[in-house]
């Protein structure tokens, strides 16, 4: 049981901490932090453990604070610094304790800058990769097929009528129709292809170790197996092109411009196949 001084600096440390996150610029004067946190902070004895042994406190701490958001979790620490340094007793030995925000603050930062990184290459309305995420994977699977002499085939999608959809239904429309191709491709493709969305109504999978013909296998007129399992299903029309390394080029962009400049052709043919063999 905590003996009553324990219970009132809780108390009073608690007090501080609230004012001390008011204080703090950009926090809003009603978030109010996480009260049991201080049990979870209170059960180390800082003074003693080492940082290797904090480990399962910091997790704790993390989930309890995951739903702030890393940013506010960031200012709440500080908050809390703040209120520590203010309450302790002259003479305490804090080192423990900011060693155990210090890397509360890391694991925070950390998982920040991880999800930065995974939007900067993330399509926000589907989910999908984005173009940037493309040319990486692009590239590093040209090298892979380079090294390995495999065929690699991309296909460029556009989704049919976007614009007109947009004008006629409104945007949430069009924007609807771009996440329900992005769930059937997901389904549709096989393990080791990608999807991405690189433009308004603009897509590619890539395909590693396929070659155009590979893909036959459903479609009239040749049209690609990977098409008609599209199409089974309901959802928007699309027009679509090949391209294949290293037949069409070597590059991301050379490749890319090949697979647009034959779904160009595919469209002016209402949807029949590139000229690329398919048998």
């Amino acid at each position: 049981m905590p003996s009553l001084l324990d219970l009132l600096y809780r108390h009073e440390l608690y007090r501080r901490w609230c004012d001390s996150c008011r204080a703090v610029n950009g926090l809003h004067a009603g978030d109010v932090p996480d009260e049991q946190l201080l049990d979870v902070l209170l059960a180390v004895d800082l003074e003693t453990v080492q940082p290797e042994e904090m480990a399962g406190s910091v997790g704790q701490v993390i989930e309890r604070m995951g739903p702030l958001g890393a940013g506010r979790a960031l200012r709440q620490l500080t908050a809390l610094r703040a209120a520590v340094m203010a309450c302790a007793p002259e003479g305490a030995n804090l080192a423990g304790f900011h060693t155990f925000v210090d890397l509360i603050m890391a694991e925070l930062a950390g998982s920040t800058i991880e999800r930065l990184k995974q939007e900067a290459v993330t399509d926000p309305l589907t989910r999908l990769a984005n173009r940037r995420r493309l040319l990486e994977d692009l590239r590093r699977e040209i090298a892979r097929a380079e090294r390995s002499g495999q065929p690699l085939t991309l296909m460029v999608i556009d989704v049919d009528h976007l614009k007109e959809t947009n004008d006629t239904e409104g945007h949430a429309a069009g924007d609807r129709r771009l996440v329900d191709l992005a769930d059937r491709l997901r389904a549709t493709l096989r393990q080791g292809d990608a999807a991405y969305r690189v433009g308004g109504d603009e897509f590619v999978l890539v395909l590693p170790d396929t070659r155009p013909a590979a893909l036959a296998g459903g479609g009239m007129d040749g049209e690609p197996a990977v098409v008609k399992r599209l199409t089974d299903e309901p959802g928007p029309g699309f027009s679509w092109g090949l391209a294949c390394y290293p037949a069409d080029g070597v590059d991301p962009d050379t490749l890319l411009r090949a697979a647009d400049s034959r779904l160009i052709r595919t469209r002016q043919r209402s949807r029949r196949p590139s000229e690329y063999p398919v048998t």
